[in-house]
């Protein structure tokens, strides 16, 4: 009677113990799901920027580059328009490549912060 007793016992503390390790994998995995989330959130926006960045400056460049109708006659003044306009394209392209720099600190800061929050192990 006793034995049974202490099996039923054991037999419910082996149950509890497995409905707490169910909720603490469950836990487990929805705080996974929500880190992969906001992982690939800032991974699209940091993406985004490098490749608006890369867009917009190699789209200076190729108008830059390209002539409207070759056959008309052009005056051209490279002197001053050329020094401004390379001015100017550098001055954008830093802007954006800051921006970009500035994403990807915030990224890496947050990936750290986050390998910091994990717990290790917890045995």
């Amino acid at each position: 009677m006793d034995e049974d007793r202490l099996t039923i016992q054991k037999r419910e503390q082996l149950v509890a113990d497995s409905e707490a390790h169910k909720d603490a994998i469950r836990n487990q995995v929805i705080e996974l799901k929500s880190s992969a989330e906001r992982w690939m959130k800032t991974v699209l926006v940091i993406g985004g920027t490098i490749v608006i960045a890369y867009s917009f400056v190699r789209a200076l460049i190729d108008q830059r580059g390209s002539k409207s109708n070759p056959d008309l006659p052009v005056k051209t003044n490279h002197g001053a328009n050329l020094g401004i306009f390379n001015s100017v394209m550098q001055q954008i392209a830093f802007f954006l490549m800051a921006m970009a720099r500035e994403k990807l600190m915030e990224f890496l800061n947050n990936y750290s912060k986050g390998e910091a929050d994990t717990p290790a192990s917890e045995e």
